[in-house]
């Protein structure tokens, strides 16, 4: 009996998947990946590699829980941010456990952000735009001791848009505290040319792809309202009035 042809291919699931995703600037090493990235020139003006931000997580606006830039970090010279005077009253007001909690949920959190390439793994599809990594300062640090490496043996460095160098870097199985990262070079240089024809094209301003949310003292001292309630509010901060 012959087999009857049918046109079409099978479907691939995991391509079928990736056309439906909200496209993301952003680049996430989940717990136990590793990936190996190219990075980009920077997008500062200073030269430096990372745009460092200052943020407080969790806080609620209109319902959702969002970031808000540390204004001590991101707001006018010498102004006081309410994200961190929250963590400070906490600890005067109330038990450890809370004010522990506090620091866990909204604490600051610092990122030093830069932009890559990665490269595919064996069987995926070439990268078509680039991404913003953000590093804890550990990780950042180990990216600028292989850059500072690569300076005193003057060889091209790993922004170089034609000779950078692939740096890899490894995440742990844990989350939260207990995450830890793992740098290496790998030798292994590529043109951004070839791993990314339109890199010129999709550069980004890293500083403007995060889009912190600054916003002004009363805007943060709602959110912290709306985060904790109105009687803890007015136990943390008695003097303010919204």
């Amino acid at each position: 009996m012959a087999i009857k042809s049918r046109p079409g291919f099978q479907m691939n699931v995991e391509r079928t998947a990736r056309s439906t995703e909200k496209k993301s600037v952003f680049l996430d090493i989940k717990p136990g990946e590793t990936k190996r990235l190219r990075f980009t020139p920077t997008s500062n003006e200073d030269g430096s590699l990372f745009f460092v931000s200052g943020q407080h997580f969790k806080l609620k606006d209109e319902g959702q829980a969002r970031a808000f830039a540390c204004l001590s970090v991101h707001g006018e010279e010498g102004q006081e941010c309410p994200g961190c005077l929250l963590i400070e009253r906490s600890v005067e007001v109330f038990s450890e456990d809370i004010s522990k909690k506090y620091k866990n949920d909204h604490g600051l959190s610092y990122r030093w952000h830069a932009q890559v390439v990665p490269l595919p793994k064996d069987g995926e599809d070439k990268p078509t735009q680039s991404y913003v990594i953000g590093l804890s300062k550990m990780t950042a640090d180990d990216v600028s001791k292989i850059a500072k490496m690569e300076a005193d043996n003057r060889q091209p460095l790993l922004t170089d848009p034609d000779q950078g160098q692939v740096i890899q870097i490894a995440r742990n199985n844990a989350t939260g505290f207990g995450t830890r990262y793992k740098t290496l070079p790998t030798g292994l240089r590529v043109s951004l040319d070839t791993l990314l024809p339109t890199w010129e094209e999709k550069f980004l301003d890293t500083a403007k792809a995060i889009n912190l949310r600054v916003v002004t003292e009363e805007k943060f001292y709602k959110a912290i309202q709306e985060t904790v309630g109105v009687g803890v509010f007015a136990q943390l901060f008695p003097n303010v009035k919204l």
